[in-house]
């Protein structure tokens, strides 16, 4: 697992699948590669053994909104926002008007409640206090030499590390490893690329300006 998180809807989601695998009596252990931090970490910990390189990033434990304000800009340019709404709360980050306490508040009720649900994952999975969890989980990152001291992770180890410990534990000879993997090549990226190439400048800038509010485990 290589990661640095992602939407907080992603990650619950697949977290609860292995929840799911594991709860029907099947082994789950985690094997972080360079970054497994944030959204990548909340995943690994439905495994009941993690492993990771001394040097691995993990940790990153908490929520983040981001927004992107155009208001001072706009004033600048004479350039504002007009809206027709049903109530006063459904343009609340509105990029070219002020981002205003009223709706910190409501955006950030919503950071909270993911953050709760966060260090109530990492508490079940890793059988810590709630007290431990929240020292940890100011959104700081830990290498894995030190995430193994803090008890977020099991042991040092590669991906055939826990694939031993899963023969071992499993009591079998041999493990079948599938690896999912997206073959890519220059042509593809160039491919891929063109039809944003193609779209025009006004197009990108509108999509940017645009572009919704997420909330995310990530690491920034």
């Amino acid at each position: 697992m290589t990661a640095r998180g992602g939407d907080v809807v992603t990650s619950d989601n697949i977290y609860r699948k292995l929840l799911e695998i594991k709860h029907s009596g099947k082994k789950i252990a985690a094997s972080m590669g360079s970054i497994a931090a944030s959204g990548g970490y909340y995943i690994a910990s439905a495994a009941e053994e993690i492993f990771a390189n001394p040097s691995t990033v993990t940790g990153s434990i908490g929520v983040i909104i981001s927004f992107t304000n155009y208001q001072g800009l706009g004033e600048k340019l004479g350039i504002s926002s007009i809206h027709i709404t049903s109530g006063e709360n459904k343009v609340l980050s509105d990029p070219w008007s002020d981002f205003t306490e009223h709706a910190e508040e409501i955006y950030r009720d919503i950071v909270e409640d993911s953050f709760e649900q966060f260090v109530q994952v990492v508490m079940e999975g890793r059988n810590m206090s709630k007290e431990k969890v929240l020292n940890l989980a100011d959104g700081r990152v830990f290498s894995g030499k030190k995430a193994k001291s803090l008890g977020l992770i099991d042991q040092f180890g590669s991906l055939e590390d826990a694939v031993d410990y899963l023969k071992n534990e499993l009591k079998i000879p041999d493990i079948k490893v599938i690896r999912y993997a997206r073959k890519t090549s220059l042509l593809d990226g160039i491919t891929n690329a063109q039809p944003v190439l193609d779209q025009p400048l006004t197009n990108l800038i509108e999509e940017l300006i645009a572009a919704p509010p997420k909330v995310m485990y990530l690491m920034r």
